[in-house]
């Protein structure tokens, strides 16, 4: 009987946390982008007008941007407002440099793109752009670059 309940509280856990995923999603994103059950790709299978009802059913994919996470969605708005500044954005979300680059790869691959630097070059293109910005100088760049 205790093994029963045990099974049952598990159970009842699981489907509390899948709950509190999909009201994550809900309040930061004002549409769900998984299934809160199985993690599956949701798509949308109805608009309706809210000023005269009419409805339009049908099985509708959603834009690449609706693939980004809450914190990626949140990332490129402050990526947009910032005008592509990395040291605005960097200011604004408290994060460094490398946590920006990061989560700008990210964004271009969640996107569908490929990210057009390779290891090699796309660290040469970090230590260049973190001079260029001021926060190395000249000489920690130099011995960076060596060591790549």
């Amino acid at each position: 009987m205790i093994e029963y309940i045990n099974i049952n509280i598990n159970y009842i856990n699981y489907f509390l946390d899948k709950i509190n995923i999909l009201c994550y999603n809900i309040n930061y994103m004002n549409i769900i982008n998984k299934c809160p059950f199985c993690g599956g790709e949701l798509f949308i299978k109805n608009f309706k007008c809210k000023e005269c009802g009419t409805e339009v059913l049908g099985e509708f994919e959603r834009n690449k941007f609706s693939k980004l996470s809450p914190e990626l969605l949140k990332f490129v708005e402050v990526f947009v407002l910032n005008e592509g500044n990395i040291k605005g954005v960097e200011e604004t979300l408290g994060c460094s440099y490398p946590k920006v680059k990061s989560l700008l790869r990210e964004v271009i691959q969640t996107l569908g793109y490929e990210y057009k630097y390779g290891k090699e070059e796309e660290r040469r293109k970090e230590v260049l752009d973190m001079l260029e910005v001021g926060e190395i100088t000249a000489e920690e760049a130099k011995e960076l670059l060596d060591k790549i």
